[in-house]
């Protein structure tokens, strides 16, 4: 925290500040806005018998909030899904960890199942497909397709976190579709 909030935070802070600026939306943060449609898309597919619940790791809607939401509704088995499709230390299994540090507190506890991954997963590489194909239809196909992941430090992977072949096993599975 100490290293994050006292060298990286104010170095990038400009910076930063003038990337989301261009991508900011009148309705604001892209993020947001895409999640919530997402949310309202998996509630009309799951339908009335479900309820579904957005939050995230940082800020808000809160992890805090959206369990106690679930609470409220009278859930007592959740479904955690982190939207990150390759499983790293730094993404998925943080969503994780926050999510049970705060069922932790919790003395009547909510049954958990987690889906922390799903870089192979079918339906996942068709839709990535399809968003490339409407891509290519709008904007021509050109002669090479680079797929681009996030990184992660040496040390984690040395550690045997699978996120980079997980990357590379879908962008695999990708090309080969």
């Amino acid at each position: 925290n100490l290293l994050v909030r006292g060298i990286i935070v104010p170095f990038r802070y400009k910076n930063s500040a003038r990337t989301y600026r261009e991508i900011w939306t009148k309705d604001g943060s892209p993020l947001i806005i895409n999640s919530k449609k997402l949310l309202e898309k998996v509630k009309n597919a799951l339908g009335e018998n479900y309820v579904v619940e957005l939050s995230m790791r940082y800020k808000n809607p809160s992890i805090e909030k959206a369990l106690d939401n679930l609470k409220m509704a009278g859930v007592h088995k959740i479904i955690v899904f982190p939207l990150y499709p390759q499983y790293a230390a730094s993404s998925s299994a943080a969503a994780l960890d926050k999510v049970f540090a705060v069922l932790q507190q919790q003395r009547n506890q909510m049954s958990v199942r987690t889906i922390s991954r799903f870089y192979d997963d079918a339906g996942y590489i068709k839709a990535m497909k399809q968003h490339i194909e409407a891509y290519w239809a709008v904007h021509g196909r050109g002669s090479k397709l680079m797929l681009s992941f996030h990184g992660i430090p040496q040390a984690g992977h040395d550690q045997g976190d699978p996120y980079p072949e997980e990357c590379r096993h879908t962008a695999k599975l990708l090309a080969a579709a």
